[in-house]
This record gives structure tokens, sequence and C-alpha cells, in this order.
């Protein structure tokens, strides 16, 4: 069984962490506490080493339309398997039909996919080693390690400032991101009562620190930011040592207005002509009325909590795609359609055979050795 000493930490016992800071106009004070709250956090993601589930999938678009599907996925370090089904849809004209099915697995960097539509059978093998997920609520995106896609892991593990703050009832984690000239990514994360997180904001800060933008804004900096992406999280349940999100949801805000963007690049002329540095731009473009509304369309996922399983260990035989004899799918390597021919129990074990084969010469060496020193031990 794969098991690990921080399954034991959940974040109940968060409730520890109660330290917060007081959030002046224009100021942010950090406390010892934050620091603890980003670990613990970082802590907790990191300590699902293996997941298995089945949820229910649905996205709606802001025109109405919809899709939904029955799923199965799991994963174990960089195994990963995935099989997706489509159960109904309306408002919109969709190449897949109902009952379409896709399986994509990853074992040691290749990638094997496979779909069926009614009798119709397709696939790839030796894909390239970018496995993407069908959409942002892969379930690992709830632990912020999807590849694809810049997680709550990356952002918190990159250098910054943390904040915690308690405003009207309210519990907030923020994290500011240092410098780094690149995208500013930060995120706001509201914790419950026993410290659950409810939500993640992904927003856009200022690509410098609180004190340097501070001299350039009026504006409170717990609100200098853009929305970009709120995900919520809900339904929790204690599996395996760990509290664990059985729903969540996924939604960005809307474009901004026509006015906002006039504005916006007014504000960058200035900066071209020197009238005012990188960090005062940030400064104004964030000060900008930017609604940061949500958008009607969103993604959600329904997990069946008696599917879930935390830290169990997985073979490799659970994240193989099978593709029936005789099909006729892409090698991605060659860019060639090839049929799948019988594979052996052997080549498809080739690893466990030569890890057995070594075993069993380590075994004979060690007996060997010890009925040879054995009586020479006895004669001295």
């Amino acid at each position: 069984m794969v098991r690990h000493s921080k399954t034991y930490f959940v974040l109940a016992l968060l409730l520890s962490l109660t330290g917060c800071s007081a959030v002046a106009s224009a100021e942010l004070q950090t406390t010892p506490e934050a620091e603890t709250m980003r670990q613990h956090i970082l802590t907790w993601i990191d300590s699902f080493e293996s997941l298995e589930c089945s949820y229910t999938y649905r996205w709606n678009m802001e025109s109405g339309g919809w899709q939904e599907k029955e799923e199965k996925f799991r994963y174990q370090g960089e195994w990963l398997w995935f099989e997706s089904m489509l159960i109904s849809q309306g408002g919109f004209e969709s190449a897949e039909p109902i009952g379409h099915t896709m399986t994509v697995g990853r074992i040691d960097g290749k990638v094997r996919l496979l779909g069926v539509s009614g009798g119709d059978i397709t696939g790839d093998i030796n894909r390239q080693d970018t496995f993407r997920p069908s959409h942002v609520l892969d379930p690992r995106h709830l632990m912020g390690n999807t590849p694809a896609t810049l997680g709550l892991k990356s952002i918190l593990s990159q250098p910054g400032i943390p904040f915690l703050i308690e405003r009207n009832g309210e519990r907030l984690f923020m994290y500011w991101v240092n410098p780094n000239g690149k995208m500013p990514w930060g995120v706001n994360i509201y914790l419950d009562a026993t410290d659950k997180i409810i939500s993640v904001d992904y927003v856009i800060r200022p690509d410098c620190l609180p004190k340097e933008v501070q001299q350039f804004t009026s504006k409170p900096l717990d609100e200098l930011y853009i929305l970009q992406q709120r995900l919520e999280f809900a339904d929790y349940h204690y599996i395996n040592g760990i509290w664990f999100p059985c729903y969540a949801r996924e939604r960005t805000t809307l474009p901004s207005n026509e006015n906002i963007k006039k504005q916006r690049s007014q504000i960058f002329a200035q900066q071209e002509q020197g009238e005012i540095n990188a960090c005062e731009t940030d400064a104004k473009l964030l000060e900008l009325d930017y609604s940061n509304t949500l958008s009607n369309a969103f993604s959600e996922i329904h997990i069946d909590p008696a599917t879930v399983r935390i830290n169990e260990e997985l073979s490799k035989d659970d994240f193989w795609v099978d593709i029936p004899l005789g099909t006729g799918v892409v090698d991605r390597e060659t860019n060639q359609v090839v049929h799948i021919e019988q594979e052996t129990w052997r080549e498809r074990h080739a690893n466990l055979i030569l890890f057995m084969a070594m075993l069993l010469l380590f075994s004979i060496a060690t007996v060997v050795g010890w009925r040879y020193w054995s009586p020479n031990d006895a004669a001295r």
C-alpha cells in the first residue's frame, strides 16, 4: 500500500492557525501564521500520492449549450488513466454522438488513446507526453497538480508573501508572488470555520512588491487584482485520513468592456513614453473598474465518494489502454496507420520479469555465499 506520513494532514488540523492580520485601507501585513498556512496547504496537496474516482462531469456554455459525461479517473505518480463517456448534451451541434467513449492512458511517458463511437474504433499509440485533461476539473486540479495548467501548488511554491485576513466573518488566505517578469499570478483562498478550502480565486496582481505598489494607489491592496477564474469546493469526505472535496465547480470572468480596453491602451502609452514606470503601470491597470463578473458558463463535477480511493497502491495494468486486436491506429512516432497485433504477456511485463530475474540472481548469490562462508568461519 502506498502510505505516506503526510497523509494524516487534513484541513481540519488547521484549526490552530487562527492568527490573522489586520488590513488597513492600503496596507497588508504578513504574519508567521500566514506562512504556516501556506505550508499546510502545500502539505495537504502533496499528501495525495495516488487517486482513483468516478464522477459526473457537466459543462454549460454562456449560450445555454451543455454536455454531460460519466467519467473515471486514476493517477499514481506519472501514470495516468482516464475514461469518459458522453451521456447527454443539448443546445449545440457536436461531433461526438451520445455513447461516445474515450479512454486515455499514460505509462512511462507514452500515451495510448482509444475512441469508440458505436461500432467505430479509433486510436493512437506512442503519443508524445502531452497528456491534457479533457477539462480544467480533472480531479488532479483539485490538488493543484494539473501539469497543463497553472495550479494552486505551482503558485504557492513560488517565492512570495502570504497574508491571512479576517474580515466580515470571512477568512481569506492571500498569496502575492514575488516579481519575476512573468504573468503576475496570485491566489485568494477562502476558508470555512475549520479551514477547509471553500474556493480559490486565481487573480492577476502587480508584478512588484506590495510596499512598492502602495505608493502608486489609494485602493486597498487586498482589492488590487483582476479576477480570472474561480474554483469552488464542497461536499468534503474524510477518506483514508484526508479531507477530500467531492464537488467542484469552475467559472471564469466575462471579457472586459471596450471602455476598459481603451483605458488600458492609454496607460500602456504613458509607460512607453516614460511617464510612468512598470509598477505604476500595473497599479493604474488594476485600478480600472473591472466588474470581475463571473460568467454564466461553468464546469462542475460530482464525485461519487464511494468510488474514491486515495493512496492505495496501483499497478501498471491499471493504466494500460487495451486496443482490440486488428484495430487500425495511428502510431504518432511515425505518423503511419498500423494494426494492433497480439502483445505477449512477456512484452507487457518486461520490467517485472527483469526485476524478478535480478531478485532471483541476488537470492542465489546470497545462498551460495552463506554456504561458502559458514564452513570457513567454523574452520577458523
